[in-house]
């Protein structure tokens, strides 16, 4: 149950005047969405520290396992495949870091549009306008920063994916 759904019902019980009802609807609801633009921002943290490890360990320690290798010779390589799969791998980590950063891009206007919102609430509160105040478009932009990110890590574990196939080929 929502503060929202709360007040909602002791408001009712108490039978106070509607627009102080709305007022008190309008509070929570700031504290909602406040709250929310909070949690955002602690999970645009962790999205982007939890990407950036695994991807650049995964494809960082391709590349120095691939230098490990090669350094302890012996083994027959060919040159180029060599020169491609370091290609792919470097690739893949230019990929992780896209990904970070426009991660970081999506939540900050997701925030955007949760601090609208709350101000949006908040203008309730004081029976102000609250025409000027726009979340959906900070959204829009979130998602479409999101969705990038998304794609860019997707590319960065193809990368990887490419690279392993390619050094694979290299050493056999």
């Amino acid at each position: 149950m929502s503060i929202r759904d709360l007040l909602n019902r002791l408001t009712i019980i108490r039978k106070e005047p509607k627009v102080e009802r709305e007022k008190q609807l309008a509070a929570a609801d700031y504290v909602e969405e406040w709250e929310d633009t909070k949690n955002r921002l602690q999970y645009s943290m962790d999205m982007a520290q939890a990407t950036l490890k695994s991807l650049f360990l995964v494809n960082g320690a391709s590349l120095v396992s691939l230098l490990t290798f090669i350094g302890n010779g012996g083994t027959v390589i060919e040159p180029r495949a060599i020169f491609w799969s370091f290609i792919w791998f470097s690739c893949g980590l230019s990929s992780v870091l896209t990904s970070f950063i426009t991660a970081y891009f999506s939540q900050v206007y997701y925030m955007q549009s949760s601090m609208a919102d709350a101000w949006k609430s908040k203008a309730k509160i004081y029976d102000a306008s609250s025409d000027g105040i726009d979340g959906q478009r900070p959204y829009k932009i979130g998602e479409r920063w999101e969705y990038t990110a998304i794609a860019f890590v997707v590319l960065s574990l193809a990368f990887f994916i490419l690279g392993s196939f390619v050094a694979l080929d290299a050493l056999t």
